[in-house]
């Protein structure tokens, strides 16, 4: 039951014993790295790694932990050769030591494992809201530049009553304009922060 749990997931997942070798892949693991359950299973990571660019790359941050002592970083990994390119992000937790091992080595993790999370669309909605941030914040410059305008305008001692009225107005305008937006912006951050939009 455990062997089919971790067939069925839709993460990546490899497992690395104290040698590096690898004792378990799943298969979105082996979809991932364009490799079958059989090239896998066995198999010095370090030495498939050789050969296979994407495995290599999800080594460096276990090697750069290991050298630096420090938690592991969770990176983002894009795989352009699998369809719309999806991002999947790393997590490496050690496995703690058990039995006599655990009292001869009780500093030495025995092993490792890798997990590939598919975060492609959270990925997607994080360029979003980049984009939307990109143009509202360009949008803000028209009616901030209608409003400067509108008040020089005003300064102006040749403006009669009638025009001043209408430049008014549209500085109104103008700044509900600009209230809206930093409405929306507002949205956004509430978003980012975990929390959600209060509906009318």
């Amino acid at each position: 039951r455990m062997q089919s749990l971790v067939r069925s997931l839709d993460e990546g997942l490899l497992l690395l014993d104290e040698h590096g070798t690898i004792v378990l892949a799943n298969p979105v693991a082996g979809f991932l790295l364009g490799l079958t359950e059989t090239e896998l299973l066995g198999q010095p990571a370090a030495k498939l790694a050789e050969t296979n660019d994407t495995l290599r790359a999800l080594l460096v941050p276990l090697a750069e932990a290991n050298m630096a002592g420090d938690a592991v970083p969770d990176p983002v990994f894009t795989f352009p050769h699998q369809g719309d390119a999806p991002h999947y992000q790393l997590s490496i937790s050690p496995i703690e030591p058990f039995g006599p091992a655990a009292a001869s080595r009780p500093a030495t993790p025995a092993g490792y494992i890798l997990c590939l999370r598919n975060v492609s669309i959270f990925k997607k909605l994080d360029e979003v809201k980049s984009g939307f941030l990109a143009t509202i914040s360009h949008e803000l410059k028209t009616p901030l530049a209608s409003i400067k305008l509108s008040l020089m305008l005003m300064q102006n001692e040749r403006t009669d009553a009638a025009e001043r009225q209408r430049l008014t107005a549209g500085i109104g305008e103008e700044t509900q304009r600009l209230l809206n937006m930093v409405g929306q912006l507002i949205d956004v951050a509430r978003l980012d922060a975990g929390a959600g939009i209060k509906l009318n």
